[in-house]
């Protein structure tokens, strides 16, 4: 099996990328009549950005705001190309006298064989894609949105900037527990107004890890020895840190590959724009590191040391040269602007945040109703939850009348036994009750809380939640709909309208006057109406004209609104109830 896992990896290409190696010739003359500089470093950032086009050319691969000779410089193929950029960049608007155009390898994705341990940033992992198995090397250990996982490049999957699922195995594709994770997050591209080009800030996607598999957060593995070639791990560097703001040339950064192990070297452009060889992918802000680099390097982490085995996390990385003499990452602000915020480093987020809401169906109720009241519990995770409880006893004012816990909620205690709760799932509890006597114009607080639980909440501000109701006053008194009439009319030749009367009375059956009735037409008309009652308790709402081919339209009554009356839909003494249906003339 193994033999056979083995050709099957050859049949991989070792796809590499080169260097800048030499200019094409001195920076271009003033062709096109400008002979101004390049400006201040804000113009030369904004002459980079509407370079951009320049990318529609086969063979472009980088442009760079070069600030310390003021030039914006772009990288090519071949010299051939020089003449096509100068026109593009002519009809850009960018003067020629700014810009040197220098030839350089192209740059493309690094990925191939080889092999190595557990999972950590640093090491090997394995997938499939068209029916080949490939390999590249694990970023680093993060936790999302209270998900645990780890960072990979996006093109070590099997759709780049898609999220496929792809699984990720760790060293090799088999056996089946090699399994490590799964792709959850791989944000699409977008457009940078370069025809032709899919943009992206960086070539990561993020893994949600297996089941059973743990990791340790902001570990990296440590091979032996720096730019020595050496693949055997004496330890581990730990994530301190993250970077923060612009990179700065000249600053020294590491890698761990499981090609080239733990090379080393200083940041040679920062904020490059880069093109993909004989690809339709452009990648912003990118930075050069002249450090070794070999095919299956591609997911690589990118780090400063602090002190010994300490680390600032700088970024993942993704392409090198053919030559092995550079590397192309993405910094890590890239990175969570693509995937969002990530957790790399510290003590990991563990246990199991349960959350809790409460709502009620009526707010308003009148003694004697009845009232339904909604208990949510949701674990947000990161982990599944065990031995859940949560207390729901019912307040004075309202009585118990039944719930759909099927026996898990005691209403004697309020204790609803809940149990296990999977990361990310949400459990409900309904409770009906109603309303005691002699409770008008109080406010009553119902509230539900977690008492229990079998792991740590890291977050307890969510764990209790109420709900109120306030009970109508009995001085107020209660409205309902005593009686729904309806009549048509021809409007024109085409077409008719629908009237419908509404009558409110009050709970003695006496007409309500200054009564606000809201409603709304279906069924053949649309829209919504109102009118206020007269001294006879009553008005009308006419629809607008209706097609002669509707036979019939609806009228619903939804309100009633006044100043001292409570409108109750259950009292309504028409027989439809609150909606009636009226025939075309």
């Amino acid at each position: 099996m193994k033999e056979r896992m083995i050709k099957l990896l050859r049949l991989v290409a070792i796809v590499l990328v080169a260097m800048l190696v030499g200019s094409v010739g001195a920076a271009a003359g003033p062709a096109d009549g400008n002979s101004g500089e390049g400006g201040g470093q804000g113009q030369l950032e904004e002459q980079k950005v509407r370079a951009r086009p320049v990318f529609e050319i086969e063979g472009v691969v980088f442009t760079d705001a070069d600030e310390t000779r003021n030039l914006l410089v772009v990288g090519v193929v071949n010299k051939g190309l020089a003449k096509a950029v100068e026109q593009r960049l002519k009809q850009l608007g960018i003067p020629l006298s700014s810009v040197e155009i220098v030839e350089t390898k192209p740059i493309v994705f690094v990925t191939t064989l080889q092999d190595n341990g557990p999972p950590e940033g640093g090491l090997q992992i394995a997938f499939v894609d068209g029916g080949l198995a490939y390999l590249c090397t694990l970023g680093f250990n993060a936790v999302r949105a209270g998900v645990k996982g780890f960072v990979v490049n996006s093109h070590c999957t099997t759709d780049q900037f898609k999220v496929d699922g792809t699984n990720h195995y760790q060293p090799w594709l088999s056996p089946s527990t090699n399994l490590i994770g799964n792709e959850i997050a791989d944000p699409s591209s977008f457009k940078c107004n370069v025809k032709g080009k899919k943009c992206r800030y960086s070539d990561a996607a993020y893994d949600q890890l297996a089941d059973k598999v743990q990791v340790t957060l902001g570990s990296i593995a440590k091979p032996t020895g720096v730019n020595d070639g050496s693949l055997e791990i004496a330890g581990s560097f730990s994530i301190v840190g993250e970077a923060a703001g612009e990179t700065v040339e000249g600053t020294i950064l590491n890698k761990v590959g499981r090609t080239t192990g733990w090379t080393r070297g200083p940041i040679t452009k920062s904020c490059v724009d880069t093109g993909v060889f004989r690809t339709n992918i452009l990648l912003l802000c990118q930075d050069f590191v002249k450090a070794g680099v070999g095919g299956g390097d591609s997911g690589s982490p990118v780090f400063q040391i602090t002190s010994d085995n300490d680390v600032t996390l700088y970024g993942i990385l993704w392409g090198g040269a053919s030559d092995g003499s550079f590397f192309v990452y993405s910094p890590i602000l890239n990175i969570e602007k693509d995937l969002g915020e990530l957790t790399t480093f510290g003590a990991a987020v563990t246990g199991s945040d349960l959350a809790v809401s409460k709502a009620v169906d009526n707010a308003t109720p009148s003694e004697g109703d009845t009232i339904t009241y909604t208990v949510t519990l949701t674990n947000k995770g990161p982990d599944d939850a065990t031995s859940v409880v949560v207390t729901d006893q019912l307040p004075d004012g309202v009585s118990y009348l039944s719930d759909d816990g099927g026996g898990a909620y005691t209403p004697a205690t309020g204790v609803w036994a809940v149990g296990s709760v999977a990361n990310g799932v949400t459990a409900t509890l309904t409770i009906t009750a109603t309303v005691d006597a002699d409770t008008s114009g109080q406010t009553i607080t119902n509230t539900a809380t977690i008492t229990a639980a079998g792991q740590t909440d890291p977050d307890s501000t969510n764990n209790s939640a109420s709900a109120d109701i306030t009970v109508a006053s009995a001085t107020t008194g209660t409205m309902h709909v005593g009686d729904l009439d309806g009549s048509s009319n021809a409007s024109g030749k085409k077409g008719w309208k629908a009237t419908v009367t509404i009558t409110v009375h009050d709970a003695s059956h006496a007409l309500v006057a200054d009564a606000t009735v809201s409603g709304s037409w279906s069924n053949g008309a649309s829209g919504t109406a109102t009118c206020t009652t007269d001294s006879s308790g009553q008005c009308s709402v006419t629809s607008k004209r209706i097609s002669n081919s509707e036979g019939s339209v609806t009228f619903t009554v939804n309100t009633v609104t006044h100043a001292t009356l409570t409108y109750r839909p259950a009292d309504n003494d028409d027989p439809f109830g609150d909606t009636i249906a009226v025939l075309k003339p």
